[in-house]
């Protein structure tokens, strides 16, 4: 059961990461030099991203780089100072709120990760639930709430998982429904919240009708790239048909999957399944 639940759990991470990947050119790193310490960030090159963002530490921005390339670049890493410069960053008043928001989404963000990982137990005393509630009222509509709601989410499945108290994954329903019924943003924000509400109801509650609302809302508004939708449009299909037994909704599903992706892995998979609909 456990092992179960952990599989589909990382499963779901490798969509959302690349549904979060596709976000992040509205982030404070989307103002970005052409050749200075950001691009080198966003590339991935650590190192000569904070060889740079080290000569510009009278800035803010050089000095969330540095302390991110510090916690990130393993290599290299200086994990403590990574984190204290975050930690200074998000506690300065004097901040703009753009920077100050990205520093402690990723000072918490590290955080949870190390308490995970059992390691680090200087670390463990750190509130990390309510430092994301925080998070979640500070940044508004801002897509960093998303973030945070998501992540505050997981934290109560990890606690799911662990335990198998229902009181810890009610938590994290209702952590996830009430945001997406708070948040007044851009609705794009929110499609890898509605993808990880499918996995919760799937996976706490076994509510498929609940799993379905949530699926269909992420692919009306949109998913990419290309192979995370497909995967949403199969998990419709499958769902109207086996879970819900929803002939007419799982036909359309499937017709629309091979309608788009005549050429790709599943689609003769999807039509068995369309035949399999008509002999029902």
């Amino acid at each position: 059961m456990f092992d179960r639940g952990r599989t589909t759990y990382l499963r779901l991470w490798l969509v959302i990461a690349m549904i979060i990947c596709s976000l992040t050119a509205k982030t404070v790193f989307a103002e970005g030099q052409t050749k200075g310490y950001l691009h080198y960030y966003q590339q991935g090159d650590l190192v000569m991203a904070a060889k740079l963002a080290k000569q510009n530490t009278d800035k803010p921005l050089g000095r969330l780089v540095l302390s991110l390339c510090r916690i990130h670049d393993l290599k290299n890493q200086k994990l403590e100072s990574g984190l204290d410069g975050l930690k200074k960053l998000f506690e300065d008043e004097n901040l703009e709120s753009a920077i100050r928001l990205e520093a402690k989404l990723s000072y918490t963000r590290m955080i949870q990760l190390l308490q995970v990982r059992g390691r680090h137990k200087q670390y463990d005393s750190v509130k990390v639930e309510e430092l994301y509630m925080s998070l979640v009222e500070d940044a508004g509509t801002d897509n960093k709430a998303c973030y945070a709601a998501l992540y505050l989410t997981e934290f109560y499945f990890e606690n799911y998982l662990k335990e198998r108290q229902i009181s810890e994954g009610q938590k994290a329903i209702d952590c996830i429904e009430t945001f997406l019924k708070d948040y007044k943003g851009d609705e794009e924000n929110v499609v890898f919240l509605h993808l990880y509400a499918e996995k919760m109801y799937t996976n706490i509650t076994g509510d498929y009708s609940k799993s379905l609302m949530h699926l269909k809302a992420a692919y009306r508004i949109g998913i990419a790239p290309a192979m995370a939708s497909q995967n949403v449009l199969f998990k419709l299909g499958r769902i109207s048909d086996i879970k819900l037994n929803d002939t007419a909704a799982a036909a359309k599903y499937y017709n629309e999957f091979i309608r788009l992706y005549p050429n790709v892995i599943k689609t003769p998979l999807i039509k068995r399944y369309l035949r399999e609909l008509e002999q029902k």
